[in-house]
């Protein structure tokens, strides 16, 4: 009888528990549609789906990533906000965070520093900074970490060559450009950018190219096995837009990249929330 008590008991826990976490989502969502905290080169699209699963769609006219449009899916324990979402990036890319096989974001946000206050908007900002600027002190990507810490123009190189889409570092990404209107004039701080080489050959492109003292054993096994969902839509490695122009504009100078000032977490246009559909 007492085992039968505990095992209800635990039960009736895990109830509350499951419906506290879904009271939470549910806020959280509300939240993305109403404060409009986001940043500046960036337009999401999130949705709420079956299974504790968030998808959100994000394409940058600004920083490394300009051009590029890419889904992520967030995968919410049942403990959630006491356990931080799992989150994958369902389109390939090469970013120093972001494993390229796998998908796997690596963020601080997302381990230690991880608080039930924190929500999935915090989550969404923070992958949006990530890839405005990336963070080198937790690599997912060692290749590209390097590259990053290296040299900015030549991580700037192999970002462009994996958004044209085809095979680089032994794998096969999607392409991702599409055309950008300039929101400002040149200026002289530009001067330092060099324009994009479309021209480049990119076929036949190697992991010897990122450097001699660096290599990933097993990355030309593509493979994607640690997602477990994908948003109606939407296919990994996969792009809709692909007759896009390859013009976008160049990062930004290294002046003005070194920091992110705050007021990059203020936008005037809110998230898009899509529900229950997700369109990519």
């Amino acid at each position: 009888m007492a085992a039968t008590a505990v095992t209800s008991l635990s039960g009736r826990q895990k109830g509350k528990q499951r419906l506290a976490s879904e009271l939470r989502v549910k806020r959280d969502m509300l939240e993305l549609n109403s404060q409009r905290f986001t940043c500046p080169h960036a337009t999401t699209k999130v949705s709420l789906e079956a299974g504790g699963q968030v998808g959100v769609s994000m394409s940058f006219s600004g920083g490394y990533y300009a051009g590029g449009t890419f889904v992520l899916s967030l995968s919410l324990p049942e403990n959630y906000p006491f356990r931080p979402p799992r989150v994958y990036c369902v389109t390939r890319v090469w970013h120093p965070n972001v494993e390229v096989e796998t998908g796997r974001v690596s963020h601080p946000l997302l381990e230690g520093d991880w608080k039930p206050v924190q929500s999935i908007n915090a989550v969404i900002l923070g992958i949006q900074l990530l890839f405005l600027e990336p963070n080198p002190e937790h690599p997912a990507n060692p290749i590209a970490a390097h590259a990053f810490n290296e040299s900015r123009d030549k991580f700037a190189s192999q970002v462009r060559r994996t958004l044209r889409g085809g095979p680089c570092f032994g794998l096969d990404f999607p392409h991702q450009l599409r055309r950008l209107k300039r929101t400002r004039e040149p200026s002289m701080d530009d001067s330092d950018t060099s324009p994009m080489d479309l021209n480049d050959d990119v076929e036949g492109l190697s992991l010897d190219e990122a450097g001699d003292d660096y290599r990933w054993p097993g990355i030309k096994r593509p493979c994607f096995t640690s997602i477990h969902h994908t948003p109606s839509g939407a296919t990994p490695f996969s792009n809709a837009n692909t007759n896009a122009t390859n013009t976008f504009l160049p990062p930004p100078p290294s002046s003005q990249r070194a920091c992110l000032p705050e007021s990059r977490f203020l936008h005037h246009q809110p998230y898009l929330v899509d529900s229950p559909g997700f369109r990519a």
